[in-house]
């Protein structure tokens, strides 16, 4: 087999790096953001909703896949009234940032 270095880099290829990157710093303003607040339990919290669920999946346990899919469906509202003010400071530091603002 030959090796070819024009297979490596190519315009697909600095495509998906550019965007593991933005995901990448997404994830990072996220976490630094709810850093210190109750966010951070909840994280917790969901992340093992998910692993029951995924486990639930895998071992065919239908009723209880049924039941941990209507909590996380059903929680997206509960998340948006319980944190309400951290998701408005967000909001609004999101809204003083530079890069939104015109230059005149």
């Amino acid at each position: 087999m030959k090796f070819n270095i024009e297979q490596i880099f190519t315009w697909q290829n600095l495509m998906n790096i550019i965007d593991i990157l933005i995901v990448w710093y997404i994830i990072y303003r996220l976490i630094m953001l709810v850093r210190g607040t109750k966010a951070v339990q909840l994280v917790k919290g969901i992340s093992l909703i998910i692993v029951v669920r995924i486990i639930a999946g895998l071992l065919h346990l239908h009723t209880l896949t049924y039941f941990v899919d209507q909590i996380l469906s059903w929680s997206v509202i509960g998340i948006i009234v319980i944190f309400q003010p951290e998701i408005r400071r967000g909001l609004e530091h999101l809204g003083r940032s530079p890069i939104l603002v015109a230059q005149l």
